[in-house]
């Protein structure tokens, strides 16, 4: 049994789990997929199958979002940089894409509270 509340919709990529033949719940807390990694969500598919360029190699420290044995925490934050090149008069503009903060709290082996704020508005 799991409780959630949610201030924001969370749009999953279903493409991921229709080419592996897995569920959504295999990389991600949530069953139906999107927002806070699992670990192997994390360790395989995060480092191997999400970045530009694939491999361990490539990624930023590794930080799994651990609190402490039953809280994980963790966000999705993306901005778009817009660059008018060749226009000496249009200055290049920043644009807010995603800002969201996850996060996990097991009660037990039966229940977990997952939350989901899109800072965003």
């Amino acid at each position: 049994m799991a409780a959630g509340c949610r201030r924001a919709t969370v749009w999953a990529e279903p493409r991921f789990a229709v080419e592996s033949g897995y569920s959504c719940n295999l990389c991600h807390v949530d069953p139906a997929g999107g927002g806070l990694r699992t670990d192997y969500g994390l360790v395989y598919f995060g480092a191997d199958e999400l970045p530009l360029v694939n491999g361990r190699k490539h990624t930023l420290p590794e930080w799994d979002g651990l609190i402490d044995e039953q809280v994980r925490m963790g966000g999705d934050f993306r901005v778009q940089y817009l660059n008018y090149h060749g226009d000496e008069n249009r200055q290049g503009r920043i644009f807010p894409m995603q800002a969201d903060i996850y996060s996990q709290i097991i009660i037990n082996s039966m229940a977990e509270l997952y939350f989901s704020f899109n800072l965003n508005g």
